[in-house]
C-alpha cells in the first residue's frame, strides 16, 4: 500500500488535534472595561494553547520528515507500526 494514504490519515488526526485545542480557549462574560484584566488572568490558558499547539506542530513536521522516506507501508506497519503509536502520543501529550 502507498505511504501516501498513511499520510493523509495522520495529517488529518494531526489536524483535528490542532483544531481541538481551541475549544478549551473562551472568555467568560466582561464588560469592555475589563478585557485587559480578563485576558491577564487566563494567561496560563494561552500559555498551554501556544506550548500544546508548539508541541504538535513539532510532531507534525518530524512526521513528514519521516513519511518522506517511505515508499510503501505494509500491514505490520499499519496495525502495529509506528502511526498508532504516533496518534496515541498525539492525544496524550497535550494534555499532560
Amino acid at each position: 500500500m502507498s505511504a501516501h494514504r498513511t499520510e493523509l490519515f495522520s495529517d488529518a488526526v494531526l489536524a483535528i488535534a490542532l483544531t481541538l485545542l481551541v475549544l478549551d480557549l473562551s472568555i467568560r462574560t466582561f464588560q469592555a472595561s475589563q478585557l485587559q484584566g480578563t485576558l491577564l488572568h487566563m494567561w496560563p490558558t494561552y500559555v498551554a494553547f501556544i506550548a500544546a499547539f508548539f508541541y504538535v506542530s513539532v510532531m507534525w513536521i518530524n512526521h513528514h520528515f519521516a513519511f518522506a522516506r517511505l515508499n510503501s507501508v505494509d500491514r505490520g506497519y499499519l496495525t502495529l507500526g509506528r502511526n498508532d503509536h504516533h496518534a496515541g502520543d498525539v492525544r496524550i501529550g497535550p494534555n499532560n
